[in-house]
């Protein structure tokens, strides 16, 4: 139960007394009970709760289902539905009006924020909070958020992939592309290579200090000893994936390896578009530090793993996983 408050500042007072900065949770415990206590919303739901007192049911605002809310170590938390996820009920924490600017952040500037749209600020904040006007309080922040003003433009419009037949398992066919060169980090490295699961979405990001066919070789092989082979594997013509390197590979690992007509990117559009979301979410959590861009990338992975994906639903993770 109150699987929220463990993943989002949810200690024993002691604990979070000791490294709540540290961990860079955006309230305390202590702050979060004293704010829903006074907000004017959330005030008297919490005394009824405690009581049980028809006289204090009351005064709880008509519009609320008093009976979807519970107390947990003294936080208050709603049970919502959630009809666009496979996962039906979550328990969110529900946000006093106080704390809504400090929940905006996290949501949407956050490491695992990194910085989404609004649909997919709005997803991520539905699977931890509640806050009456969550909707339009989330695309207004995001409207105003200047980072995405500087960065993302418009949306690519989606070509279908229409040569290969639509995967039935995760990791069955992949689609494989390099970014680069970018600015020569600390670390030496200049490229990214980035390997996106066509059924789930689920998407791989490594830093590369170069893109000799040995380097990417190496590189994919080890994302494919974690995950899996896939079956088929799709790139474009360029000679890191046109090489006896990666030849050999499939014929080893066992999977067949399409390259992309020349001249027709979007045929590789799953990758195109995964590609710029990689680069706005990175550029976002860099801001200006290139050099330091390669030990962005596990947050970047993450951040656009666990974002609301519209074509499956739900989050590449959970697609992949089929858990949280």
């Amino acid at each position: 139960m109150a699987v929220v408050a463990n993943n989002l500042g949810g200690k024993t007072r002691q604990d979070e007394q000791e490294d709540d900065e540290e961990d860079g949770h955006p309230w305390s415990i202590d702050e979060m009970i004293r704010e829903q206590n006074q907000d004017p919303l959330y005030s008297p739901v919490i005394k009824y709760l405690q009581t049980k007192n028809l006289l204090d049911k009351r005064k709880v605002d008509p519009n609320l289902v008093v009976e979807d809310y519970f107390l947990d170590q003294g936080l208050l938390y709603k049970q919502v539905r959630t009809p666009n996820s496979a996962r039906d009920i979550k328990e969110v924490l529900c946000v006093p009006r106080t704390l809504v600017p400090k929940a905006l952040a996290l949501v949407h500037l956050a490491p695992l924020g990194g910085h989404g749209a609004e649909e997919r600020t709005k997803f991520r904040a539905r699977q931890n909070f509640t806050w009456r006007g969550m909707d339009r309080d989330i695309a207004e922040y995001c409207r105003k958020c200047i980072t995405c003003a500087k960065f993302k433009g418009r949306a690519h419009p989606l070509t279908p992939l229409r040569r290969y037949p639509v995967p039935l398992e995760p990791f069955q066919m992949v689609s494989m592309d390099l970014m680069g060169p970018f600015p020569l980090t600390e670390r030496g490295n200049q490229y990214i290579l980035v390997i996106v699961d066509f059924l789930t979405r689920f998407a791989v990001v490594r830093a590369l200090p170069n893109k000799y066919a040995e380097t990417v070789a190496e590189a994919v092989s080890e994302v494919f000893a974690d995950l899996g082979i896939p079956q088929t594997v799709l790139t474009d013509q360029g000679r890191e994936f046109r090489n006896e390197i990666l030849k050999e590979m499939a014929k080893h690992m066992q999977f067949q390896h399409h390259k992309i007509t020349a001249y027709h990117p979007a045929s590789n559009g799953l990758c195109e578009r995964t590609n710029q979301q990689v680069l706005n979410i990175l550029r976002g959590m860099v801001d200006g530090k290139d050099q330091y861009w390669d030990l962005y990338l596990k947050d970047t992975q993450m951040a656009l793993n666990s974002a609301y994906h519209k074509a499956i639903g739900d989050t590449p993770y959970y697609a992949m996983y089929n858990r949280t």
